[in-house]
């Protein structure tokens, strides 16, 4: 009986030993996932602050490819239809 209380001892030393340790684990696993999903987080904030600065970049030059363009238009429809068709030619 005596062995058998201290192998049920030993059992519950392990097992207690094992829990602190998943607890331990579970701390640390626990952290690097926040650091983790905080660097993912600032990558991705990164990554669209680069795309806007794209695409902010694009209009720009959108827009004054437009503005050139309005502005030949403009000049063009001021010359009278005769030189035009010259033009043309």
């Amino acid at each position: 009986m005596i062995e058998n209380q201290n192998s049920k001892d030993k059992l519950i030393s392990m097992l207690t030993e094992i829990y602190g340790q998943l607890e331990e684990l579970e701390s640390v696993l626990d952290s690097s996932l926040v650091d983790l999903r905080s660097n993912m987080q600032q990558h991705q904030l990164d990554q669209v602050d680069k795309n806007e600065e794209k695409i902010i970049r694009f209009e720009k030059a959108m827009s004054e490819q437009s503005f050139a363009s309005k502005e030949h238009n403009e000049t063009y429809q001021n010359i009278p239809s005769a030189l035009k068709l010259e033009l043309g030619f």
